[in-house]
């Protein structure tokens, strides 16, 4: 996938599991917000401490700001602040929603996320056009093609 014009555009499935982590990362520029739409979220069950409820077991930190995902729900944020992902494993509490009848495991459920690239809202025509003059897909589909401009992101085969 890649956008008409412009490729710094993308969608994909981001998956992470346990214990793991995404490194702190930018992208390239501000001209684009990424989008994350949470498909398999895991929590984890009573917090430490007895608080009740759940803990988040996954976090995204947006330069100082921390927030989690919740499955069916959007994160959007510019990606050119520094950014990284991370699945907290916690040997002293169980993950939750673990298929396969329901149980509990130490080892939990991956993260799964839908990433999609967007223009960002305050572009305006005349900034798409220059990123589109600094940054095109391939020099090919720049000289044929000029639809992009009327247009956002789209997939082409």
């Amino acid at each position: 996938m890649r956008s008409r014009g412009f490729h710094f555009g993308s969608a994909y499935l981001s998956r992470l599991a346990p214990g793991t982590t995404i490194a702190s990362h930018h992208g390239p520029t501000n001209a684009r917000a990424r989008c994350h739409l949470g498909i398999r979220v895991p929590t984890r069950g009573a917090a430490a401490g007895g608080a009740g409820g759940v803990s988040p077991a996954c976090v995204l930190k947006v330069a100082d700001e921390s927030t989690t995902w919740r499955e069916g729900e959007a994160l959007l944020f510019d990606d050119s602040f520094e950014h990284h992902a991370e699945y907290r494993k916690r040997d002293d509490a169980e993950c939750e929603g673990e298929g396969g009848g329901g149980g509990r495991s130490r080892v939990g459920p991956t993260r799964v996320v839908l990433v999609v690239d967007l223009w960002h809202p305050r572009l305006t025509r005349a900034d798409r056009d220059a990123l589109g003059v600094m940054y095109p897909a391939d020099e090919e589909d720049w000289r044929e093609d000029e639809s992009w401009r009327d247009s956002d992101f789209e997939v082409v085969d």
